[in-house]
């Protein structure tokens, strides 16, 4: 059976550390794929939501900000048997992160680790949820799934006050791959106010 889990991202502002000097915001795929960062992570036993749980490493001697918003998506890809996870935002642990007004982000100063918390959903139907025991290595995102991770992203940020938007946007993702309803249904939960916003995403 697969669990919805959902939880209140807090929000944290500290003027001391915007000052004009301060690095940009960068995006985490940039950072992993130049080097300048590195993730480890694993899954928690849930299909959607804060489902993936991590450590990001600076590895260089200067700080990292690194944008909350993975505009792209960021592919998971398993180690074990269990689902592949397409990640859309990245907080530190408990759901924070930082603000100065134009942009959000995470902080890492230099050679630092910071424990992480992904928002992110089950790419593969068929499998189980991702489990403890199975961790993560960032993969190229598949081509048929590159628009529906922005919709997502786009949808989220558009619906902040939506409480459902977790089970919508897990719902359109199985449903952009070509999954049915009663495919859908077998393995998780949801309404038809899910599903008929989860059409309204697709079509975003």
């Amino acid at each position: 059976m697969y669990k919805v889990f959902l939880v209140v991202f807090t929000f944290s502002l500290v003027n001391s550390l915007f000052a004009q000097n301060s690095p940009p915001v960068r995006e985490l795929n940039d950072v992993l794929e130049t080097g300048q960062a590195t993730l480890t992570a694993a899954g928690n036993g849930n299909s959607s939501g804060m489902a993936v749980n991590g450590y990001l490493q600076n590895r260089t001697t200067g700080e990292l900000r690194i944008s909350i918003y993975l505009k792209q998506g960021l592919y998971l890809r398993n180690s074990g048997p269990g689902q592949n996870m397409v990640a859309t935002k990245i907080y530190l642990k408990g759901g924070r992160y930082l603000s100065d007004g134009q942009s959000s982000f995470i902080v890492l100063g230099a050679r630092e680790s910071m424990e992480v918390d992904f928002l992110a959903f089950c790419a593969n139907l068929e499998r189980d949820n991702p489990s403890l025991g199975e961790s993560f290595s960032k993969g190229a995102m598949p081509s048929k799934l590159r628009t529906i991770a922005e919709k997502i992203n786009k949808y989220m940020d558009e619906h902040p006050d939506d409480e459902d938007t977790v089970t919508i946007a897990q719902l359109a993702l199985w449903r952009h791959q070509g999954e049915t309803r009663d495919e859908i249904s077998e393995h998780f939960r949801f309404t038809q106010n899910d599903w008929d916003k989860a059409s309204i995403l697709l079509n975003y």
